[in-house]
């Protein structure tokens, strides 16, 4: 028997300067992926390649914004998915 399970993963609301934020982005960043992935630099063109890829396109933008502004500010948000179990 198949049931669907609906999951949430959940970002925090963050606001601050790159100094305060960059730490806690990054450790936010490895939540998005499994395995080698979690080594992989806040980046664009890794985005693609996370198990979470709405909330690691979150993070990303989290972390340019303070690199162009000095400054940050993003309310938490909600990936949702759909796995299958057996």
């Amino acid at each position: 028997m198949t049931l669907p399970i609906n999951m949430e993963y959940l970002l925090p609301k963050l606001h601050g300067s790159r100094k305060k934020l960059e730490p806690m982005l990054a450790q936010l960043w490895k939540l998005c992926f499994t395995g080698a992935g979690k080594d992989l630099n806040i980046a664009k063109e890794n985005v693609e390649k996370a198990q979470y890829k709405e909330s690691a396109d979150k993070i990303h933008r989290m972390y340019e914004s303070p690199t162009a502004n000095g400054f940050t500010s993003f309310c938490g948000g909600v990936e949702r998915f759909t796995t299958n179990e057996s």
